[in-house]
């Protein structure tokens, strides 16, 4: 579980310290993303926003800051730096659902297919990837 946070970290400065368009990726890069019922989005970043999925998403939604509000379906991961992670019940994540620094509020029937990890304060997160490494 360790080596998941320290490559979702690492993988999430890969996608933003690159050298090409994220647009050309498919990424949706916004402050504020609404993902409607019958709408598929591919990538979801965030910074300081609110994304909102009712539709589906075909890989992550990540955000720093802000809130992450799923309804809908996630084929890959959910990832929150300091935001606020919502899962209701009709929601469903095929991959991770990774929360550091931020609140995760998880109702029971949402669908979580792959780890959840939960570092409610930066200090548990560095404490582990210390550890980690």
């Amino acid at each position: 579980m360790r080596k998941l946070v320290l490559i979702s970290i690492l993988t999430i400065g890969f996608l933003l310290s690159a050298n090409f368009p994220l647009a050309a990726q498919g990424v949706l890069l916004k402050k504020d993303i609404y993902v409607g019922p019958d709408e598929t989005q591919d990538n979801v970043i965030t910074f300081g926003g609110e994304i909102v999925i009712e539709g589906r998403v075909k890989e992550s939604v990540v955000a720093f800051g802000g809130r992450i509000v799923v309804f809908g379906e996630v084929d890959s991961s959910v990832v929150g730096i300091g935001a606020e992670i919502t899962l209701h019940p009709s929601a469903v994540v095929h991959g991770d659902v990774v929360s550091i620094g931020g609140a995760l509020n998880r109702d029971p029937q949402a669908k979580i297919d792959g780890d959840t990890i939960f570092f409610e304060t930066t200090d548990e997160l560095w404490t582990s990837l210390k550890t980690a490494l």
